[in-house]
Parts: structure tokens; sequence; C-alpha cells
């Protein structure tokens, strides 16, 4: 699947293609905006099983935080390093393993997120907040 210019935000249907062994890759370019932040989610309906929301000042941090929102609760946070920063062109990767999502940014590892609900249930891709995505790519054999 290859998304080229879509307008955030943006969610697309991805039912039944998320599994070990793939890639999601999105080219973009985080832009100043009101949110001071921008998130990248893949969702089961109501269930957010990965977010990935990078901070830029929001709530006075410079931080990568990853989490999960399983029936209606958001799990631990996890905070780790911010490798976006504004008005820069990025390249996010994000693995798919038996275990866990690998995240990459600009060809350098950032962090692993542990599976807290499986990738099969996967049904949609969303992206919204301050950033303008050029490209979206999904691999489905392992790279």
């Amino acid at each position: 699947m290859h998304i080229h210019h879509p307008e955030t935000p943006f969610y697309h249907c991805v039912a039944g293609k998320i599994h070990p062994g793939m890639k999601i890759e999105v080219y973009g370019k985080v832009k100043h905006g009101c949110h001071q932040s921008f998130t990248v989610e893949l969702v089961s309906g109501p269930t957010i099983v990965l977010h990935m929301n990078p901070r830029f000042g929001y709530g006075g941090c410079h931080e990568l935080v990853m989490n999960s929102n399983i029936g209606g609760c958001w799990g631990h946070e996890e905070r780790h390093h911010n490798p976006f920063h504004h008005g820069d062109h990025f390249d996010l990767k994000i693995k798919v393993h038996e275990s866990h999502y690998d995240i990459t940014v600009n060809g350098c590892h950032v962090c692993h997120f542990h599976h807290r609900m499986s990738p099969f249930t996967v049904d949609g891709l969303r992206i919204h907040g301050d950033v303008k995505i050029e490209d979206i790519h999904l691999h489905h054999h392992h790279c």
C-alpha cells in the first residue's frame, strides 16, 4: 500500500494487514502549530493499540510519549528522547515483531514498544496534529 500526500487528520483502514514481519513507513514534516505535538496511532475500533506522540513543549516536555488505550483507559506512559524537530523532514519506520514494535526515525533506532494487544487486531492507521504527511508505505515482507 502506498498513500501520497494525504490530508491530516488522516485515517486509513488496514484491517487484517498488520502482522509480524511488516513495516509501516511515514514520511513527513513537523509543522509549527497550536497542538505542539502530533500523533501516529494504530487502532482497533475505539482501542488505541499503539499511540506515538512526539511533543514539542506540550505540557512542558520535548519527549516522545508511547502508550496504548485499552477499554477507555490509558496504560503506562513510556517516555523517550524525541528525535523530531519543528520544520524537519522525517522518515518514521514502525517494524512489527512477534513481541514488540521497533521504532526508527531517520535511520536511528529510537525505542521498542512491547505489544499490549495483538497487532493482528489493528484495523486502522490514524495520524493527526502538527504534521504534514508526504508518503505512507505499508510493506508486507520481512525487512
